[in-house]
Parts: C-alpha cells; structure tokens; sequence
C-alpha cells in the first residue's frame, strides 16, 4: 500500500521554512513517498520556495495557520479508502489529534514535523533484548503521583486498541505513546520533567509486556514498538474511562503462569524499598545555548521554573474558581496549594510567587470586574481579580520570552534550545508551546524579527532603557544531552 504525506507548514517562521520542507523531504525520501502523494498546506509567502516540492506534489495556501486541521480534515475525507497509510506531518497539536478519529479504509498517524521518527515496517522481528524485557521481576511503579498503575495499563491498551496495533503488522513506537495516553487521559499530559515522571514510559512496558498484555519488538531500548498480544479490532470512539471489559483476553498459558489479568491490575506485587532519587543534570551556559538561556531569564527575575509553573497556573485556576480575591492573596493561595501538590519539591517558592505576579500584571492575564487587565503596577496587588483573560497563559509564557529575546539575541532556529530552557524539554509538546507563543508575541506586536531572524521586543519590560541583547554564544546541545536531560531532568 502507498504512503500519502499531508505536511502542514503553515506555522514555519519565514527564517524556518527551509528547514522545515527539509525535514519533510527527509520523511517522504525515508518512507518511499511518491511526489504525487506529498500535499503541503502552507501560506501565502511560503509560495516562493513552491520549487523545493514542485508538482506532482500539491500545494494548499491558508493565510490562518488555525485554519490547517479543517483542511487537513477535508483532504483526509477526499482519500480513496484503499488500506493506504496517511502521515500528518505538523507543528499543531490540533492537526496531530486528527489521527485519533476513525477514517474508513485508512491507516492514519501524525507526528511533529521535526521528528525523524520513519513509519515502521510490517512484522517487526521480536530479537534477544525484547526477550529479555519480558523476563525477570516486574520492575516497581513510583509513579501514583501521576496516575496508579491500573489505570496506566488500561490507557496504554486502549491507545494500542484505537491505533490498531493489534499484530506486529501495525506495531505502534514507544516514543510517540505518551503524548497518546495524554490525549486520552489528561493525567498523562506533560512531559517527564514537569511531571516528575522520568522512566515512567520505560517501566509501563515492560510491566505490560511482562503481564502479557502487550509483545513488544525492536533492539533499541530507547525505540521499541508494540501491539497487542490478542487481536482487538480498533473502535470508532475514544475511551477516556477505565473499565475492565476495554482489556484484552490474556493468554490462557500466561493465565495459568501468571494468575489473570484482574488479578495483575486490582493486586499489584506489593513494592519494596523507596523510589531512587532523580539524577539532574547541572547547567553548563558556557557549553549549551538552552542553559545560557535558563541562567539569562533567571537574571531578568522571571524563572523559569518549568517543573512549578504548570501547577501554579493550575492552582490560579482553581482558587479563582472558589473565590474572587485581590491578585497578591490569589497568587498567595495558589503558591500554597501549589506546593502541597509537589511534596518534597526544594522549589524557590517565594520567587515563584514573585515571578507568578510579575507575570500575570506584564501580560495583562488578570482581569478586574469591567474585563479590562490589571494595571501593572505593584499596588494592583490590592485589586480584586475577578477572571483571567481566554489565553492568559500563553500570555505569562510570553513573558518569559520576552525576558529571553531582552537578554540575548534568539532567532526561529532555536526552537529547540528556547523549549528547552523555558519548557524543560524538547519534545513535541514543548515545541508546539514554544511555536504558539511566539506566534502570539508576533501577532500581538510585542516582538518583531529583524533582518537577520533575530526577535527583537517592540515594547521594553521595564520603563527604564534595556540593554542590547548579546549575541549567542555556545553550541545547541547534542541529541544524545537532550535525551538525556528529557530523561532526568535539569538543575534549576
């Protein structure tokens, strides 16, 4: 069967676009797509680079990147249902979810543009080390701060089950299932540093594969692929609820060995001994551009705090909910219940309280009781808030960019390093966040590109004259420290 490629590049920075169509040529020329089946949904000034997928390949023009999952959706809806694979290929997270509805007679999946993930091959070999992951004790789950182990395993299944993994003829990559289990599970959402989660992936394989819940291939621990160990024909509906019935019939021989299925998930092995502490590693500005990044918004006073500011936002949300309150009392309150959700946490919490302050006045997230923002200044402290503004985070994010692009000069082709610092990782959904708030900054006037690519700040931080950004120093950190750092995490 063939492979059609719908990359949306309608979010590429005018500085990117080049080196986005390449990372969708190195896609199509890595999965054997034909021309004829490559559609690119992009806008207007992208025109100009038309010759880098000339025709047969086909071009779709949006001035409004929001406007690319309609379109993504009607060309989904226009493919022959002939059995073939459709890859999504984009920034949105949005265009991403697509790949979740049920299209008849296709096979559809979605990844970030940037990603050098290939499809997988049909019948994938189970090898020495996939033996060896299904053998010995199951390994301890400390991961109840996030979700319990049950509830974990049925996600995983029902992911494997709406994707139709259902034989290693279809087998789905370890490395794309958690931001699947996030949408089907907001408990999974995140990444593993803002989660305090690192390896949690890792161990729910091998704790299904192990339960025979699932047969896993590949010889990279780091990129194994999956499906279910019975055939499950894949439902039309998403399930977000767990239930015993959506689990797959486990093998009569592993029953027998391993007691049912029922029995793994309502009595999990009792756990022995207490979770390893996590490694982090220490910032080295001198060395990688996203710690020269951290340790410059750091010195502007604005975090960044990637662990804590997620659930801070979250406990804004919530205490507002329960009651109107001047801003410093409301951010007071949420500081507290903030720090009662990360027990043990060593975060700054009275500059987190600063920062979370600083945020909402700069951005104008806080509303008073005509809808207008808060004046931002420090005896707004004492006005009551009364709601925040719809994209009120993507507003307090901006701020720290702002914090970013005042100290240092950054261009689009630091997207990574910027999710790194701001974010805590690289992965897909850092990227996305990164890509949304510049696109806010940019479309608000707050920050212009200049002649070189480099986002210059149209209004200043501060009333006083601020200092020229200084040009980057230091190399973008390896793939293989970004793995790492995804996986344990960094020192604040």
């Amino acid at each position: 069967m063939k492979t059609v490629v719908i990359a949306d590049v309608s979010k590429a920075f005018p500085n990117t676009i080049q080196q986005t169509l390449g990372a969708v040529r190195t896609f199509c020329s890595a999965n054997d797509v034909a021309p004829a089946d490559i559609v690119l949904i992009a806008r207007p000034e992208h025109i100009a680079f038309q010759a880098e997928f000339p025709a047969p390949a086909k071009w779709q023009v949006t001035a409004f990147p929001s406007a690319a999952p309609g379109i993504v959706a009607q060309l989904l809806r226009g493919q022959p249902a002939d059995g073939s694979t459709v890859m999504l290929l984009s920034f949105n997270v949005d265009v991403w979810k697509l790949s979740k509805q049920f299209w008849p007679g296709l096979q559809v999946r979605a990844q970030h543009i940037n990603a050098t993930a290939t499809l997988p091959r049909p019948q994938v070999q189970s090898s020495l080390f996939t033996s060896m992951i299904t053998s010995g004790p199951e390994p301890q789950w400390t991961f109840d701060h996030v979700s319990s182990l049950d509830e974990a395993l049925q996600t995983l299944v029902t992911v494997l089950r709406e994707q139709g993994s259902a034989s290693s003829a279809k087998p789905f990559r370890q490395t794309t299932l958690r931001p699947w289990m996030g949408m089907l599970n907001s408990k999974f959402s995140g990444n593993a540093a803002s989660t305090q989660s690192s390896g949690m992936i890792g161990v729910l394989v091998r704790i299904a594969a192990i339960r025979s819940l699932i047969e896993v291939g590949g010889s990279d621990p780091g990129d194994l692929v999956m499906w279910l160990k019975q055939p499950t024909a894949p439902s039309t509906h998403v399930q977000t609820e767990a239930s015993s019935s959506a689990l797959p019939t486990p093998d009569p021989k592993s029953a027998a060995l391993e007691g049912t299925l029922e029995r793994h998930i309502e009595d999990p092995p009792p756990s022995s001994g207490a979770p390893k502490p996590r490694r982090k590693r220490l910032r080295e500005p001198d060395k990688f551009l996203c710690d020269l990044m951290s340790a410059n918004i750091e010195k502007q006073k604005l975090g960044p705090f990637p662990s804590a500011r997620p659930v801070v936002y979250a406990a804004l949300e919530a205490e507002l909910a329960m009651k109107k309150r001047p801003l410093a009392g409301l951010v007071e309150a949420a500081i507290r219940t903030a720090e009662r959700d990360m027990p043990g946490s060593t975060q700054p919490w009275t500059a987190i309280r600063f920062v979370t302050q600083r945020q909402l006045l700069r951005s104008g997230a806080a509303l008073d009781e005509r809808g207008k923002p808060l004046p931002d200044n420090w005896s707004s402290g004492r006005t009551i808030v009364h709601a925040f503004a719809p994209d009120w985070r993507m507003r307090a994010e901006g701020e720290i960019l702002l914090a970013l692009f005042t100290a240092q000069e950054v261009t689009g082709d630091h997207l990574v390093d910027i999710a790194r610092s701001v974010w805590g990782s690289s992965g897909a959904d850092a990227l996305s966040m990164a890509q949304a708030v510049l696109e806010l900054l940019i479309a608000t006037q707050r920050v212009e590109e200049d002649e070189s690519g480099v986002f210059r700040v149209k209004r200043t931080l501060e009333a006083a004259s601020v200092p020229q950004p200084t040009p980057l120093k230091g190399a973008p950190i390896s793939t293989k420290e970004v793995e790492e750092d995804d996986a344990e995490g960094f020192v604040q």
